[in-house]
């Protein structure tokens, strides 16, 4: 059963080798991610699931990276020294794709043993005090509606097990804050930011379903997806949402929300 559920930022800054002196400009962020990884610590799960922006996404069907142990590193940033290795649920990734595809959902199987940086970053910084196996999830280039029903029948499946299930969804909201930012400015990036706050705190899945594409896009974000599986997956339980952080001194803006399941 889902016993943990988060949003979070994955910006390598948060990474103290990698952020260093710019991991001061953004200190709720960090202190959410302590506090998260206390609490999921406290909650004991059995399994993790990773919902991550920068995996390998198909366009017509979701995914999920079945491999028989998984790296995390940060060299890509000039990091060569912290890693870390976890292994797969690999009975409950089976449930899971045979459930799927019971169900007529588009799924298919990947196999990498170097996970990306939206799954990294929050992997280490969350499992800190754990030893926990994962399942990395994808999301796919197919419709809103699409990922949100994926959503739900992962749901569906996840609550039949016995294991305690911590789920996570990886994304970084509006890269267009700024004139500094990645991206550039855009007066649509706040707009996204604030209603993705809003939509998160309320739980709102409608909300998100019927969000204007126009705006997602102009925003140059990457939490859209991962957000819309998540809300799918906690459609109908009985949640509080608490943001712990929300911050952009760099033009991006970094969203920590913890799900309370009660």
């Amino acid at each position: 059963m889902i016993t943990f559920a988060a949003f979070v930022p994955h910006t390598p800054l948060i990474i103290p080798s990698i952020g260093k002196e710019r991991l001061k400009k953004i200190p709720k962020t960090k202190q959410a991610m302590e506090q998260m990884s206390d609490d999921l610590y406290l909650n004991h799960p059995d399994v993790l699931v990773i919902i991550s922006s920068h995996t390998i996404a198909f366009e017509n069907s979701f995914s999920m990276n079945l491999h028989n142990d998984y790296l995390i590193n940060f060299k890509e940033f000039g990091d060569l020294g912290t890693t870390k290795n976890f292994d797969p649920d690999l009975s409950l990734m089976d449930q899971i794709q045979r459930f799927l595809r019971k169900q007529n959902i588009p799924f298919t199987l990947n196999s990498d043993f170097i996970l990306d940086y939206g799954s990294a970053v929050p992997l280490y910084l969350l499992t800190k005090q754990l030893s926990v196996p994962i399942i990395p999830i994808s999301y796919s280039g197919l419709d809103p509606k699409a990922h949100f029903i994926f959503g739900k029948n992962l749901q569906e499946c996840l609550q039949k097990t016995d294991k305690r299930v911590a789920v996570i969804a990886s994304g970084d909201l509006s890269h267009t804050l700024s004139a500094k930012a990645p991206a550039g400015f855009h007066a649509d990036g706040k707009i996204f930011d604030e209603a993705i706050r809003n939509i998160a705190l309320h739980v709102s899945s409608s909300k998100l379903l019927s969000f204007d594409p126009k705006i997602y896009k102009h925003a140059k974000q990457c939490a859209y997806e991962p957000l819309l599986i998540l809300l799918g997956i906690l459609d109908g339980i009985s949640i509080h949402a608490q943001e712990l952080a929300y911050e952009h001194p760099f033009g991006v803006g970094y969203l920590s929300v913890e799900f309370q399941l009660e």
